[in-house]
C-alpha cells in the first residue's frame, strides 16, 4: 500500500513538474473611459482603428499547439436591441494559434472579417489563426449603426460595456495569468452639465470658511476655482474668475482638483476668505474618451461673507446697501473700502429745499440708472 501511494505522489508530482506556463500579459488594458468616440473605428475595430486594447503571449521555450482565444464585447445599451436581435453581444470572435515564440495581440493586428489573418511573433515568425469564428452583429449592421452615432456626435450611447479577452491552454501547459486582466466594464454616459448648489448665486453666507457644494452627472474628476470679485476692479464674475484666485493659491492660473468629491469645505485650502468681500466660484470636470478628453465648465456664481462682528447699521447705511446692493456697498464701505466707518448721512438739500430719507433714495435709484446727472456738489 505505502509502495503503490508512493509511485501515486511521483506520478502527480511529475506532471506538475513537467507541465509548461503559458505567461499572459495585460501591455494595454481597454481604458475606464467616461464616454466613447467611434469617430476614428471602421466597422470591426480592426487594422486602421486606434489601439483598443493589447496582449502578450509568452509559450516559454516549448512549441503551444492550440491555444484557445475568444475575445468579446456586450451591452445594455438600447440602441443595439434591434441589430443584435436583443442579444446583447455586440462582438465575439474565437480563434486558435500555435506558438513558439512570445506574440503581441491587439485590435489592429487582425481583421475579425477576413479567413486569412496571419500575424507575427517577436522571432518574425508567421503565425496562422486558425479555427477563427466571428459572431454578433453583422458587419453591415454594424457599419450602419457607427455611422449613425458618428452623425449624432461620435459617442456609442450610453450604457454599460464588458469587455472581456479570454485564453484556454492546451494540454500539458497552465497559464500564468498575475499580470493579466481579463475583464474590463465601462459605464458610458455623456457628459452633462454642472449645476452649483451651494452657495447659491450672490446669497450672503456667515463665517470665512463656506461649504461648496454641485450637482453633475457623467464623468467625476472635479477641479474648482475662487476669486474675489471688486465691481471696482472687475466688469463682471466671469472676469472675476480670471483674476488673481484664493484657490488654488498661488495663482497657477488654473484650477484646485477635486477627484471625485461633489463639495467642498474651505478649510486649511487656499488662501483665507475675508469677511465683508464678496467672492465668484466655478467647477469645471474632466472627461476621459478614448479620443480628445473633453472639460465642462459650470456658470460663476458669486457670494458674500457676512460680517459678523460689524456694528449696527445705521438707517443711512442701510438706506446705502439697498440702493448699491450688498456687494458694492461691502466694497465701499466694508473691512479695508475707502468710506470704512462712514455712518451718518447729513442734512441733504436738493434746489435749496431740504429732501427726505425717502426722497434721497429715490434720487440714488435715478442717478444709478441714469435718469439725472449731477452738475456740481456742495458740502458744508
Amino acid at each position: 500500500m505505502k509502495k503503490t501511494l508512493y509511485i501515486v505522489g511521483v506520478l502527480l508530482l511529475s506532471s506538475f513538474i513537467s507541465a509548461q506556463t503559458i505567461k499572459i500579459t495585460t501591455i494595454q488594458p481597454l481604458a475606464e473611459w467616461d464616454f466613447i468616440s467611434v469617430l476614428d473605428y471602421n466597422q470591426n475595430f480592426g487594422p486602421g482603428s486606434p489601439l483598443l486594447f493589447s496582449y502578450r503571449i509568452d509559450p516559454g521555450d516549448t512549441m503551444a499547439r492550440d491555444i484557445g482565444f475568444k475575445i468579446s464585447l456586450t451591452t445594455s445599451a438600447r440602441e443595439f436591441e434591434s441589430a443584435a436581435s436583443g442579444y446583447p453581444t455586440l462582438l465575439e470572435y474565437s480563434f486558435s494559434l500555435d506558438l513558439e515564440a512570445p506574440l503581441t495581440i491587439d485590435n489592429t493586428k487582425f481583421d475579425i472579417d477576413s479567413d486569412n489573418n496571419t500575424l507575427i511573433d517577436e522571432l518574425g515568425n508567421v503565425v496562422r489563426v486558425k479555427n477563427a469564428r466571428y459572431t454578433g452583429i453583422t458587419e453591415s449592421s454594424m457599419r450602419d449603426l457607427l455611422s449613425d452615432f458618428a452623425s449624432s456626435g461620435g459617442n456609442l450611447p450610453e450604457g454599460t460595456y464588458s469587455f472581456q479577452f479570454l485564453i484556454t491552454a492546451p494540454s500539458g501547459f497552465e497559464l500564468n495569468t498575475d499580470d493579466f486582466e481579463s475583464i474590463t466594464v465601462l459605464t458610458s454616459r455623456v457628459p452633462a452639465g454642472i449645476t452649483l448648489g451651494s452657495p447659491r448665486d450672490e446669497e450672503t453666507v456667515s463665517g470665512a470658511n463656506p461649504f461648496f457644494e454641485w450637482t453633475s452627472f457623467g464623468c467625476d474628476d472635479y477641479y474648482i476655482r475662487i476669486a474675489e470679485y471688486n465691481p471696482l476692479l472687475h466688469s463682471s464674475p466671469d472676469d472675476a474668475i480670471n483674476s488673481e484666485s484664493s484657490l488654488p493659491y498661488p495663482d497657477n492660473h488654473d484650477f484646485y482638483p477635486l477627484g471625485n468629491a461633489t463639495s467642498l469645505l474651505y478649510e486649511g485650502i487656499g488662501r483665507p476668505l475675508e469677511v465683508g468681500k464678496t467672492y465668484v466660484w466655478q467647477i469645471k470636470k474632466k472627461c476621459i474618451s478614448n479620443r480628445d478628453d473633453k472639460w465642462e465648465q459650470s456658470q460663476v456664481q458669486s457670494f458674500n461673507i457676512l460680517e459678523t462682528n460689524s456694528r449696527t447699521e445705521t438707517p443711512c447705511q442701510q438706506q446705502l446697501r439697498n440702493v448699491l446692493g450688498d456687494n458694492q456697498y461691502n466694497v465701499l464701505f466694508g473691512v479695508n473700502g475707502p468710506l470704512e466707518g462712514y455712518g451718518e448721512c447729513a442734512e441733504i438739500s436738493l434746489d435749496g429745499n431740504g429732501i427726505s430719507a425717502t426722497d434721497f433714495e429715490s434720487l440714488l435709484v435715478q442717478l444709478i440708472n441714469g435718469v439725472y446727472e449731477i452738475e456740481s456738489v456742495t458740502t458744508q
